[in-house]
């Protein structure tokens, strides 16, 4: 339901032209959700981030990050990486 959330929200954004929009994912008091459960999120966001790409990129989406991102797993590193590297260029 999140990720339906997400998308709902950026493609509303796009349509009536906001230029900038913020979206608060994951806080740090969530890493002491069990394990299972951070993981489980992890997982989303990095299935997210591959998924929403092509996207982003059709419609010159950018993609920054505010946070410390270092402290998400490698493997979910590794695509926000691709993902903000792959946007960078975009306009919006």
């Amino acid at each position: 339901m999140g990720i339906r959330s997400v998308r709902a929200v950026v493609e509303c954004a796009r349509e009536i032209g906001i230029p900038c929009l913020t979206l608060y994912a994951f806080s740090s008091e969530n890493w002491g959700r069990p394990r299972a459960e951070v993981t489980t999120l992890m997982g989303l966001l990095r299935e997210f981030l591959v998924r929403e790409l092509p996207e982003l990129s059709k419609h010159g989406i950018r993609l920054k990050v505010i946070g410390e991102a270092w402290h998400l797993p490698l493997s979910v590193r590794e695509v926000l990486d691709r993902t903000l590297a792959m946007t960078a260029g975009n306009r919006t």
